[in-house]
């Protein structure tokens, strides 16, 4: 669950990384009017008979609303930084001690600026969730519950966030369509329920045991055995694509297509 929460954070932390959130400005200025005028006795050295008298600045209606609209829009632009994301398709990436990029899932950011969707390719599940953007973080809602994860850098397109407890997760925008342009894929707990009932039909024996690992390249590997008490014995190991099930029978060597052997059976 803790996974499931954090990751949805990923979502717009570019603008975090790239200082859009410095759009506050400060007119406060507690200035004595006292303090003012000693400043200006002690920086002026010339006599006060021999200066010349300083001319007039002339403010017109055109400069003051000129100087007030170019500071308006400065702000208003920055402001909305603050708030327009991507909208679109991000892969979600495990970040290994090698720092190896490990696919975990795609997530989903719409226009509105301020929410989104993942799914995770470990078992399939889906989420929503909204956002909040602060200074070098998100605030994220799923569930009901808060979580604020540190961003740790990234653009517009990458994002890097430092998730506690879970260490550092990439989102990488690539696609600007719609939730239905997204590519449909298996699970991991799908792949190997599919990996079972594929060699249960070759070789009549089901294997009790089920482990799975995803690739950086996207495919799953799959290992079926049996548990005993001093030892595991291993009947299967696959590489398949999530995406299309196509793979190699590792131990044999030979290609394999999970879905196509099970749609033949049924």
């Amino acid at each position: 669950m803790k996974m499931k929460k954090l990751l949805s954070l990923m979502l717009v932390s570019a603008a975090l990384a790239t200082g859009c959130a410095s759009a506050e400005v400060s007119s406060d200025v507690d200035t004595d009017e006292a303090d003012v005028q000693t400043i200006v006795i002690d920086t002026i050295e010339t006599d006060e008979a021999d200066a010349p008298a300083a001319a007039p600045v002339p403010v017109t209606e055109d400069a003051v609303t000129t100087e007030y609209a170019d500071t308006e829009e400065t702000v208003s632009a920055s402001q909305e930084e603050k708030t327009v994301f991507p909208a679109g398709t991000w892969m979600l990436y495990e970040v290994t001690a090698l720092d190896e990029l490990i696919p975990i899932g795609y997530c989903f950011t719409n226009d509105d600026g301020r929410s989104g969707e993942n799914w995770l390719f470990e078992d399939g599940s889906g989420y929503q969730f909204e956002y909040e953007i602060g200074i070098n973080e998100i605030r994220v809602a799923v569930d009901g519950q808060d979580v604020i994860v540190p961003v740790a850098g990234g653009d517009l397109s990458y994002v890097m966030l430092d998730i506690p407890d879970c260490g550092r997760v990439n989102m990488v925008h690539f696609s600007d369509g719609t939730k239905a342009d997204i590519p449909e894929f298996y699970s991991n707990e799908q792949l190997g329920l599919m990996a079972q009932q594929y060699y249960t039909i070759l070789n009549e024996y089901t294997p009790s045991c089920v482990g799975t690992q995803s690739n950086a390249d996207g495919t799953v590997t799959i290992q079926l055995y049996d548990s005993f008490e001093d030892h595991n014995s291993t009947s299967a190991w696959y590489t398949v694509d999530r995406w299309s099930t196509v793979g190699t029978d590792d131990i044999m060597g030979e290609e394999i297509n999970l879905l196509h052997v099970l749609l033949q059976e049924e």
